[in-house]
């Protein structure tokens, strides 16, 4: 078996450095390729990235501005392994141990579907074509995809398995402007997904900015899942909150 390790980045220069020395440290240990796909960067990250490219410890670069659940489908078109790991992102340190624990657990008891932990997901090639790659969201297109694999009979997870070591942009003190783009983008993504205005938390419809991120997602167009209320049940239950950081 092949392994192949996806990433997104968008202006994560801060982080970068840490970031891509724990999943390229992973990557050896398992032997994988490493396919990153930037969003047209305007920090500096390209020269990170061009770096770890030349030394051999990423494969693959593509250039592209995209969302990210469009990222991380590019990634995955553009990769080669059996098995692929997705919804790594370069904000955060990964544990190695974490890591080899994730597909340990995926090749003795999981293999052949989607499988999601605290921080990442594992699928075969062949279950990820088979539900379609992830579509084009800012936000929760890991959700989105669980949903589609669940509804395929094909999701499996468990999120007492943490392959996070450390998520440092959740270190930085966020701007007021930043925080409401955030709960914007946060809020219509899930609307698009299958969140009911009605189930919105009340505190949240206060907002004049939440209000509109539903406007924005009926304009942009709804997927609403047939499993969303099952899907975020079963991540409840497992105390994965905001549906184990996707």
């Amino acid at each position: 078996m092949s392994y192949s390790i996806c990433i997104t980045n968008f202006n994560d220069r801060p982080y970068l450095e840490k970031s891509l020395q724990s999943i390229t440290d992973f990557a050896g240990r398992i032997d994988a390729e490493v396919v990153v796909v930037d969003s047209n960067s305007t920090d500096g990250s390209q020269e990170i990235i061009d770096d770890y490219l030349r030394r051999g410890l990423i494969q693959r670069v593509i250039s592209t501005r995209c969302s990210r659940g469009r990222g991380r489908d590019i990634a995955f078109r553009n990769s080669h392994g059996d098995i692929v790991l997705a919804s790594i992102d370069t904000d955060v340190v990964y544990s190695v141990p974490g890591l080899l624990q994730f597909v340990a657990e995926y090749m003795s008891k999981r293999m052949g579907k989607l499988f999601a932990v605290y921080g990442a997901m594992i699928g075969t090639r062949s279950c990820i074509e088979k539900i379609g790659g992830w579509k084009d969201l800012d936000r929760h297109e890991d959700n989105e995809i669980s949903m589609r694999a669940m509804m395929a009979g094909l999701y499996d997870q468990d999120m007492s398995i943490n392959v996070v070591m450390e998520h440092l942009s959740e270190l930085r003190k966020l701007t007021l402007m930043e925080s409401m783009k955030l709960t914007y983008t946060d809020y219509r993504d899930w609307y698009r997904i299958g969140l009911k205005l009605r189930n919105t938390p009340a505190d949240a419809l206060m907002k004049p900015h939440v209000l509109l991120s539903y406007l924005s997602a009926r304009i942009r167009g709804v997927m609403p899942s047939p499993v969303f209320d099952k899907y975020i049940a079963e991540l409840k239950g497992e105390g994965a909150g905001n549906a184990g950081r996707r």
